[in-house]
């Protein structure tokens, strides 16, 4: 089994990276204390987020536990707390930018 070393920064990155790609806009427009609710995306696009983290870690997400936390930051301190430190999930890997 391969381990993972997921930190809350590269969740944070990914996250905005992710949201930055289906917004169509540069990374550098999200910051990381952006509450996720107020972006604008369409729920097609937020549910393909949430599909990708699933892919990248391996589990289904708990979409309360995600909706607890509003902004990219707290999502990403929160997805490192309880998903990260989980035994991994072989050749887990972010999911590729589309």
């Amino acid at each position: 089994m391969i381990e993972l070393s997921i930190t809350r920064r590269v969740i944070q990155d990914w996250l905005v990276e992710r949201f930055a790609a289906h917004l169509g806009v540069p990374e550098e427009q999200i910051a990381a204390d952006a509450y996720i609710d107020e972006l604008p995306l369409d729920s097609v696009d937020a549910v393909a987020v949430v599909v990708e983290l699933e892919r990248w870690f391996g589990r289904q997400l708990d979409v309360w536990e995600v909706r607890r936390h509003p902004t990219i930051g707290e999502l990403a301190d929160f997805l490192a707390r309880e998903y990260a430190r989980r035994p991994a999930v072989p050749n887990a890997r972010p999911a590729p930018a589309a």
